[in-house]
């Protein structure tokens, strides 16, 4: 199943620079209070990947805290697909890159392996002229 990506590449790379943020709200229940600027930054992002019109006071302790639960949850579900995907990405071009082994006759290929034969060792060569 291929969850659809919330967030765009831009909305991702700003969200991630803040992902300790939402480490803290989403893993701990608590959070420091981002500077207003960027808390509106995520509020407006927010509200363009739901279509909602939300509004998080900056003052509401809770409302800050509640707000980067949804948002940090969302960002980790996104983040999580999108490793899947670049993992995915990466075994295909390993996949793709191997060689093709060549094909050996059906003798050979079903042969029971004869052990070798010892090599006996050389003398020296050192009384040789």
């Amino acid at each position: 199943m291929t969850m659809e990506l919330k967030f765009d590449d831009e909305q991702f790379a700003y969200l991630s620079q803040h992902e300790d943020r939402f480490k803290t709200a989403v893993f701990a229940d608590w959070a420091r209070k981002p500077i207003p600027q960027v808390l509106n930054t995520m509020v407006q992002i927010w509200n363009k990947v739901t279509g909602r019109d939300e509004k998080v006071r900056d003052a509401c302790a809770h409302c800050i805290l509640r707000f980067l639960k949804e948002i940090g949850t969302a960002y980790y579900q996104d983040k999580a697909e999108r490793e899947r995907r670049e993992a995915n990405a990466r075994a295909k071009v390993k996949a793709d890159s191997k060689p093709i082994e060549e094909s050996k006759p059906i003798e050979q290929a079903t042969a029971t392996p004869q052990p070798k034969k010892a090599v006996k060792g050389r003398k020296s060569g050192k009384n040789k002229k």
